[in-house]
């Protein structure tokens, strides 16, 4: 990573790496999807460019805050990527804007996060699940994983 926050890194290798994953991925007949992180949303939209450029994979639009991810969200939408994002992934402690915002964009897919910061067991991971999966399910998300 040359500047995380504008978004500057090494295309080559990065395409490398995911092209190696490919094959992995061919190899082992198992399916793999990009997990795309962006430190401000100039980062986030040059990583997804390039990452939409370099491999047909679903992509994780992972989270680093509602504030970076609410804009990338609107290049997903600008650019027709809705089907190829899978939603890495709401917490309990979500942000109704974000929410409204996956439902506007179209997102159909979305990763929750079973997390109970008040309970750390099983049994807190799942109450934390429950908490979260209906809001993917609220906001047009049919098909949630927790």
């Amino acid at each position: 990573m040359k500047d995380e926050m504008k978004g500057e890194f090494d295309r080559e290798e990065a395409e490398k790496l995911i092209k190696r994953q490919e094959e992995f991925s061919d190899k082992i007949d198992n399916p793999h999807m990009v997990d795309v992180v962006g430190a401000s949303p100039e980062a986030l939209h040059c990583f997804l460019d390039f990452v939409t450029g370099v491999t047909d994979a679903p992509i994780l639009l992972d989270r680093v805050s509602a504030g970076i991810r609410i804009p990338g969200l609107d290049y997903v939408k600008e650019h027709g990527l809705q089907d190829r994002i899978v939603y890495n992934s709401p917490t309990p402690d979500y942000k109704k804007e974000e929410l409204e915002k996956i439902k506007e964009v179209g997102i159909k897919s979305a990763l929750i996060l079973a997390f109970n910061t008040k309970e750390f067991s099983s049994q807190g991971e799942n109450q934390g699940g429950q908490r979260t999966a209906p809001c993917g399910r609220q906001r047009g998300c049919r098909k949630t994983n927790h």
